[in-house]
């Protein structure tokens, strides 16, 4: 269930995170992004932030970022890029593949 006071992104990593029977981490096929997908009918889905076949690409705020950097810091040490720095921006990708009952959930990070 999404907690009232998080925002719905932080709420699909959260169920990602906390979910790993549910949900599967696709291959890597670049340093800096994770893919993953899971039933359709495990999470409350909306048209807006998972439209039918079609992505939708949404840039954590910065607020966002801050307030939830463990989390964040918890994906971005999953990827295979390993950048001294760390990340400054956050990619959430998200769609519902109909056709196929999943929801697709991809983070980037730069």
């Amino acid at each position: 269930m999404i907690e009232k006071n998080k925002s719905e992104n932080i709420a699909i990593l959260n169920f990602i995170q906390n979910n790993p029977t549910a949900v599967v981490l696709e291959p890597k096929k670049y340093a800096n992004v994770l893919t993953y997908a899971f039933p359709d009918d495990c999470y409350p889905l909306n048209d807006q932030k998972f439209p039918k076949m079609r992505l939708r690409v949404t840039r954590l705020t910065n607020l966002e970022v801050t307030d939830n950097l463990s989390l964040l810091t918890h994906f971005y040490d999953l990827t295979a890029q390993k950048n001294e720095n760390g990340f400054t921006s956050v990619w959430l990708t998200t769609a519902h593949l109909e056709t196929s009952s999943l929801v697709l959930a991809e983070l980037s990070f730069e």
